[in-house]
């Protein structure tokens, strides 16, 4: 695995991830049992999403210049990262100030746009490595 996706998955997703991670926690040790819902359903996900694709388009554009593979595949990756920040940032507004957003809709749309934004954020740090 290239250093820059391992770099990338530890301090930009895996430690973006302890607050939600501390909160689960702290419920577990004094015996509150909850749904995953109770944790990210306030649209949480959303915002390290957005952070995410944030980096994934600094590391496209970040990029040393065109490459022998040509500029094709980055720009298409980085409209489709571009897409998904919006998206993330629309539902985010949306969601988390409706009074009709039920936590688990909530927090099942946000598992769907953070994966999305992991899967996109992988592939942009790959084609950087390229």
């Amino acid at each position: 695995m290239p250093d820059r996706l391992v770099k990338w998955l530890v301090f930009s997703v895996a430690i973006a991830l302890v607050p939600i991670g501390v909160a689960a926690l702290v419920a577990f040790v004094q015996g509150r049992t909850g749904a995953y819902h109770d944790f990210i359903g306030n649209g949480e996900l959303l915002l390290l999403a957005v952070g995410i694709c944030a980096t994934a388009i600094g590391e496209l554009i970040g990029d040393d210049g065109p490459r022998e593979s040509g500029r094709a595949l980055p720009l298409a990756v980085g409209g489709f990262i571009a897409i998904l920040m919006t998206t993330a940032s629309l539902l985010f507004a949306t969601l988390t100030y409706s009074p009709e957003a039920e936590p688990a809709r909530v927090a099942g749309t946000s598992l769907v746009v953070y994966s999305s934004a992991l899967v996109a954020g992988t592939v942009a740090i790959l084609i950087r490595e390229a």
